[in-house]
């Protein structure tokens, strides 16, 4: 037989016989020595080893019965490693190995240890592109430890890189990964790149499914998502988003020629905000839906039922334009209301819940049959309760300039006003084709809604108190105001690391390398691998104060290793 190195064994020879001898070499005899039957505990060296035993007959005459047995010892089996080889990049994955042994270590590349290190079981989050795993432990009560091979791992991604934090957002580079968003809805989020969905939707019959419940912040960088479509004529809340209670700015959607159809609450970017719009736009393509509140950009800003607490709708330096938005009642150009709430929290007390739109404006063509306005639908203030928090809503130095067809409550500006406070808008009357501003113009404030001729529209000299050194310009006689963003090139988000101007205390070697590289550092220090486009390859924690890398599945080229705020570069040839 082939005993493994380290094991303890049972040898047996013939019964009835006196003065056995047994001799062992390569192991340790641990019982039995002048017995018929022996344990031996060989050693865990992986080479041959040699039993003999030597007794005496039934004549008592001595005898070397048992001959020299060569043993040839067998080195212990490897480890085995279950779990996974696709795992998804910052996903938790749960690897396992052989159960009853002693003193494991998980080594990992690509990513990091998150639990389990010293068991049997370890927890791991990917961070790169691909990596590996491996695993030793002791056995059979050897010394040296058995070691695994490399479980090789492909990692996929939900997105372009970026880790949903302020200071290194995931970055959004296609439709899949917008459509991903939802599963890190409090995360951080960028756009990389113009992001087209006509292909993401060929093959579908509703066309997009609005990003959910979004309370995370997403800086679209000035790049534009088009292509949006969306055919549910009997649903509710469609947009690019359904609902927004975070932040989004600098983000232009395009809407398809097939436009977007649905019920109540449809709007181009968001179809309900309790969050912050800013430097957006939705153009082009066509709004329509059977229900009420129905916007260019957003259904209905504030007034959010569901969310009884302190919040405030906000939309700033936005708009809307060529698109045509048609509707039941409470419908805008670019909001389809916005109003605010104050609920009675059943005491002493309640929450309010504000709504503010501001430097905006809207160029569309909007229908509807009731609260119908060029830029808003309706603005005003509901309350559950006579007592309590107060609740205000404005809409301020803004305009609108298109064509404005409505029943009941239909202004150029805004449809219906209660309890809002307005200042300095403008309507452009002749192309609204609509003489009143305000839909209810025996409200106080209508007098704060100037109607204009087109001329006029388009001289900086209209707009009282505008901010054109910051916010707007225009073309004197040739455009309305528009904003000083849309002239804006957009820019590619910053790698996940930033330019590295000279090596700082690290000590790597060998530099350059073939594979192998070896750290000093801290223990329980934070030990991180990019690629000089960001991207993050490797992260793990150190377990002692030098630490191993292997290199050898990246392909040649330049490497940062990250300690804390210390950088060095590593060249892989």
């Amino acid at each position: 037989m082939k005993p493994y190195a380290g094991t303890t064994i049972f040898y047996n020879t013939e019964t009835g016989m006196t003065g056995y001898v047994w001799t062992v070499t390569g192991g340790e005899i641990i019982l039995g020595q002048g017995t018929q039957q022996i344990s031996v505990k060989w050693d865990c060296s992986v080479s041959a080893g040699h039993i003999k035993v030597n007794y005496a007959n039934e004549n008592g005459c001595t005898a070397n019965v048992a001959t020299d047995s060569i043993v040839a010892k067998q080195a212990n089996p490897k480890p085995t490693i279950t779990g996974t080889t696709t795992p998804r990049a910052e996903v938790l994955e749960t690897y396992t190995t052989q159960f009853g042994k002693s003193a494991y270590i998980w080594s990992v590349n690509g990513g990091y240890v998150i639990a389990g290190q010293g068991t049997d079981a370890v927890t791991i989050r990917w961070t790169g592109n691909a990596g590996y795993i491996s695993v030793s432990y002791k056995d059979y009560e050897c010394s040296t430890p058995n070691t695994s091979d490399k479980l090789n791992v492909t990692i996929s991604h939900y997105y372009n890189g970026g880790a949903g934090t302020s200071s290194d957002p995931y970055r959004i580079a296609t439709a899949e990964q917008l459509a991903n968003i939802p599963r890190y809805p409090n995360a951080t989020f960028c756009l990389a790149k113009d992001i087209d969905l006509t292909d993401y939707l060929k093959t579908s019959s509703t066309g997009w499914t609005p990003i959910s419940n979004f309370s995370g912040s997403l800086d679209g960088r000035f790049f534009k998502i088009k292509g949006l479509w969306i055919n549910q004529p009997n649903s509710d809340k469609l947009g690019l988003f359904d609902i927004n209670s975070g932040i989004i700015e600098k983000l232009y959607v395009e809407i398809d020629s097939k436009g977007i159809y649905g019920n109540n609450y449809i709007g181009g970017l968001v179809a309900r905000n309790i969050g912050n719009i800013s430097q957006c736009a939705v153009t082009e393509g066509s709004i329509t839906a059977k229900g009420d509140y129905i916007g260019g950009l957003v259904g209905r800003n504030g007034n959010f039922l569901d969310i009884k607490y302190s919040k405030e709708g906000i939309i700033v330096e936005s708009y809307s334009s060529n698109t045509v938005v048609w509707g039941n009642q409470y419908v805008g150009g670019l909001a389809g209301s916005n109003r605010g709430h104050v609920f009675s929290d059943g005491y002493y007390g309640g929450y309010s819940q504000n709504a503010k739109i501001h430097q905006c404006y809207s160029n569309n063509t909007v229908v509807g049959s009731g609260y119908v306005g060029g830029l808003v639908g309706d603005m005003d203030i509901k309350r559950d309760t006579s007592w309590g928090p107060t609740a205000t809503v404005t809409l301020s130095q803004s305009y609108s300039a298109g064509i404005v067809s409505g029943g009941n409550y239909t202004g150029g500006l805004l449809g219906y006003n209660d309890k809002g406070t307005i200042t300095g808008c403008y309507f452009d009357e002749e192309t609204s084709q609509q003489y009143d501003g305000l839909g209810n113009s025996d409200d106080s404030q209508a007098k704060n809604i100037a109607a204009k001729y087109t001329s006029d529209m388009m001289k900086q000299k209209t707009f009282l108190a505008w901010d054109f050194s910051n916010v707007w310009k225009i073309s004197e006689l040739e455009s309305y105001p528009y904003f000083k963003w849309q002239d804006i090139i957009p820019t590619p988000p910053p790698s996940g690391i930033k330019n590295i101007e000279k090596d700082n205390t690290i000590t790597v070697y060998p530099n350059p390398t073939d594979g192998i590289v070896y750290i000093n550092c801290e223990v329980n220090a934070l030990i991180q691998g990019y690629s000089l486009s960001g991207n993050v390859l490797l992260q793990f924690v150190s377990q002692s104060e030098k630490e191993t890398i292997d290199l050898s599945g990246y392909s040649k080229g330049v490497y940062i290793i990250k300690i804390g705020n210390q950088f060095a570069r590593l060249i892989k040839k």
